[in-house]
């Protein structure tokens, strides 16, 4: 993973396995393994995986919020991905 402060950009590593059966696309972040998608092509295989990062990180948000104690705060961060 590679960051760039100055930009404000975050690079991660998009791994990309074609199934030799079906000729589909299984795609996962190779810092975040548990995001996966799935494409019949490599491009629908990125899109598809880029929007389960969003929904995972969604989530992630959502669980943070539910702190009832008041024990956790949050910041939000704009990261641009390329």
């Amino acid at each position: 993973m590679e960051i760039n402060q100055g930009e404000q950009t975050i690079s991660i590593t998009g791994v990309m396995i074609q199934d030799p059966v079906t000729d589909g696309i299984t795609a996962y972040f190779a810092e975040f393994p548990e995001v996966i998608a799935q494409g019949v092509n490599k491009v629908e295989a990125k899109n598809n995986l880029m929007e389960a990062l969003k929904l995972m990180l969604e989530f992630k948000k959502s669980e943070m919020e539910d702190d009832e104690d008041g024990n956790v705060t949050t910041e939000s961060f704009n990261l641009h991905f390329s």
